[in-house]
């Protein structure tokens, strides 16, 4: 059996326990002008779990992060995972009408929120009285009001003992109708995830990644995946073309992880304007098809290893992945194949289409079952 890489009983915040120890003052978060190293983005993440014990928060209390992707969010979801309460994360797109409704089923005792209208925060406050806490994160001067609570509070470690079977955190699911559905990731599983994850896609340590999936979505493992391996997260709230690839040249970025949309983007900015992406080498792109030209031109003109993930919020994210390898073999048959079951997951045929996990498997008995239609064999 290949050696596990998560093996403590602290939850999925320990994470970051090996660049923690390893790499500490290696650069793990860019943000716009904000920096953070390791051992800094570690104090911060003690303080917040410090400043939620002090506020009466405990072991599995349902605690909401609402906002567009920024270290905050980063900070306070792995702050929530130290104490061992669970995660909740729903869209900051949101009317306050559809947040009340999520955070009534999620029974959410507390909120970090960065509301997108100032009078959608407001709403939020006098709807719930004290029967929700927030905390209100806006910003003065580029600086976040949660990073100045945190700035008295001790940054000892906080370890809190987390079973595999204990939830760690609530997704949401509902296709394109309907009210969401709540999904419940328990933490065994979830560790398990991103150790198969790791185990098929090149998370390497000390890569520069760029990041732009939002960190609400089933797809924010891939920010978790590049901070296990002591890599460099640059991170992204919002898509804007130029800003985009100039980041990728400033930051020397090594992979991105993109939808295809912001790929064409990529490529369309690319020849405008003499940009240096030398040293861009591996794309990962998932979440909606792309076209057999796109594809094919993307290979062309970045010259870099190309990944292709499917997953669902159902299944703790990915389930297969088309490698680097398969991308390139028979003549690229496979281009339009979504790729085998990661280590771990089995794709069935039958009336319907079939995903299954054990939260027990064993990476020799994992089966590498073809997918239905279109797929590797």
């Amino acid at each position: 059996m290949e050696k596990r890489i998560f093996t403590n009983n602290t939850g999925v915040s320990q994470l970051l326990d090996d660049p923690l120890s390893r790499c500490p003052d290696r650069e793990a978060l860019v943000f716009g002008d904000m920096r953070f190293t390791y051992r800094e983005l570690g104090k911060r993440i003690n303080q917040c779990a410090h400043y939620l014990l002090n506020a009466g928060m405990k072991k599995g209390d349902k605690i909401a992060v609402i906002t567009r992707n920024c270290p905050e969010f980063l900070i306070a979801d792995l702050a929530i995972l130290k104490i061992g309460a669970v995660s909740v994360k729903f869209n900051w797109r949101l009317s306050p009408e559809e947040m009340e409704y999520l955070l009534d089923l999620n029974e959410v005792g507390f909120a970090f929120l960065r509301p997108e209208r100032e009078e959608w925060g407001a709403e939020l406050l006098e709807h719930y009285g004290d029967r929700v806490r927030f905390f209100l994160m806006t910003d003065a001067d580029g600086r976040s009001d949660l990073l100045d609570a945190l700035d008295d509070l001790p940054a000892d470690p906080v370890f809190t003992e987390v079973g595999d079977e204990e939830v760690c955190f609530h997704m949401h699911t509902s296709g394109t109708t309907g009210r969401p559905k709540c999904v419940a990731y328990v933490t065994g599983h979830y560790l398990l995830e991103m150790e198969s994850m790791l185990a098929c896609l090149e998370f390497n340590d000390g890569m520069v990644y760029q990041f732009i999936s939002q960190l609400f979505h089933s797809a924010g493992i891939g920010a978790y995946l590049v901070l296990a391996r002591g890599g460099t997260l640059v991170l992204m709230n919002k898509f804007d073309v130029r800003q985009y690839v100039e980041s990728l040249e400033r930051e020397k970025v090594n992979a991105i992880g993109v939808i295809p949309v912001v790929l064409q983007g990529i490529l369309d900015e690319a020849e405008k304007r003499p940009y240096d992406l030398s040293n861009l080498q591996i794309v990962n792109y998932s979440t909606c098809p792309i076209s057999p030209d796109l594809l094919d031109r993307a290979i062309t003109k970045l010259h870099c290893r190309f990944y292709q993930t499917y997953g669902m919020a159902e299944m703790a994210s990915g389930v297969t992945v088309l490698t680097a390898e398969d991308h390139l073999i028979d003549g690229g048959a496979h281009l339009r194949s979504v790729g085998r079951p990661i280590p771990g997951a089995a794709v069935c045929r039958g009336p319907q289409i079939c995903f299954h996990w054990s939260i027990n498997r064993s990476r020799e008995n994992a089966a590498l079952a073809g997918l239905v239609e279109g797929s590797l064999k």
